[in-house]
């Protein structure tokens, strides 16, 4: 669990947002473009973590 709350917490450079983000702002941006391409709002172009 202490892992995977680290992880959240680690810094990752994304590009739609043209900063670095935590992935825990990755997931919550991710999940509201998810949501926006399910309404039919935008194209949801899913981002990878490498």
């Amino acid at each position: 669990m202490v892992h995977y709350e680290k992880h959240l917490q680690e810094k990752v450079y994304y590009p739609r947002l043209e900063r670095p983000a935590t992935c825990k702002e990755i997931c919550l941006e991710q999940a509201r473009l998810l949501v926006r391409g399910l309404q039919g709002e935008e194209t949801y172009m899913p981002f990878l973590m490498r």
